[in-house]
């Protein structure tokens, strides 16, 4: 239940321990079941990372060609050959400056690490 799910930390720190039952209520489908859900979410969250990744790297693309298109420009319009030489050196370094966002945010990988830490059920009862 996805409800229960969501909530699962925090009934997690008001449970207490039950005596075992006597039959355990679709025990053996609980791994697969769990193994599931994990599946489910680490798509889910390579998918918003991927999307993520796209949104940045095309931000910083359009970014970068419009300060090359404004710093082209002042290329062209320089009449003085020092301004030109200084533009033409900006014009480099914004270009360094691009490649090395772009390898960054290449980078950028799903960062969701599991480890089993108990295998049960848990029985939820109305509080009084």
């Amino acid at each position: 239940d996805p409800t229960v799910e969501a909530a699962l930390p925090s009934l997690l720190a008001e449970a207490v321990s039950a005596p075992k039952p006597d039959e355990w209520v679709d025990a053996e489908n609980l791994s697969e079941r769990a193994d599931l859900t994990l599946l489910t979410e680490l798509d889910k969250h390579r998918a918003e990372v991927e999307a993520l990744r796209n949104y940045r790297l095309e931000s910083v693309t359009n970014s970068h060609k419009t300060r090359l298109r404004v710093i082209e420009r002042k290329i062209h319009d320089a009449t003085n050959e020092k301004i030109r030489t200084m533009y033409e050196q900006e014009l480099a370094n914004v270009r360094d400056s691009f490649e090395a966002k772009r390898v960054a945010i290449a980078a950028i990988v799903p960062d969701i690490h599991t480890t089993p830490i108990a295998t049960g059920l848990l029985t939820i009862v109305k509080g009084e």
